[in-house]
């Protein structure tokens, strides 16, 4: 906590079945606002800046023939390493999201992202709070934290 009683800053950790892990942060005194997503597997790691709308990927890679046209890039023991990077037309999102909602309740479709998954993902959050209650000192807290 800086500002006040409550987290400013939060990382958690989410290992799913699958061996995959998620480490989220949200923070509201950073001084850049940030809204990214990074991937990490074997071979690559991608970059996506929502924010700034740009996507950034290094790949190492065994074949150097699709890879001559990449001005970034160099032979490595394993193979060859390159990077790419793309800036996504702008968008604004929310006016697609909210016309997708429109579209959906015209032809009575479903959304692309159901109420099933918001839900999902509010149980998620809610169980970030109980964790970091039992982490700290939050107890006393518990009508403070909001979402």
């Amino acid at each position: 906590s800086v500002l006040n009683n409550t987290p400013d800053i939060v990382n958690a950790r989410i290992e799913f079945d699958n061996g995959c892990v998620a480490n989220l942060t949200s923070s509201r005194i950073s001084l850049k606002t940030r809204h990214k997503t990074r991937v990490f597997q074997k071979d690559l790691y991608l970059t996506v800046d929502f924010f700034n709308k740009e996507t950034s990927l290094v790949r190492l890679q065994q074949n150097t023939a699709s890879i001559e046209n990449h001005a970034d890039y160099f032979q490595h023991e394993t193979g060859v390493i390159y990077s790419e990077s793309k800036k996504s037309e702008s968008e604004n999102t929310l006016k697609n999201e909210l016309q997708s909602f429109y579209s959906c309740i015209l032809n009575n479709s479903n959304p692309l992202v159901t109420i099933q998954d918001g839900y999902n993902a509010l149980h998620v959050a809610h169980q970030i709070i109980e964790k970091l209650k039992l982490t700290t000192n939050l107890l006393e807290y518990d009508n403070k934290i909001n979402l």
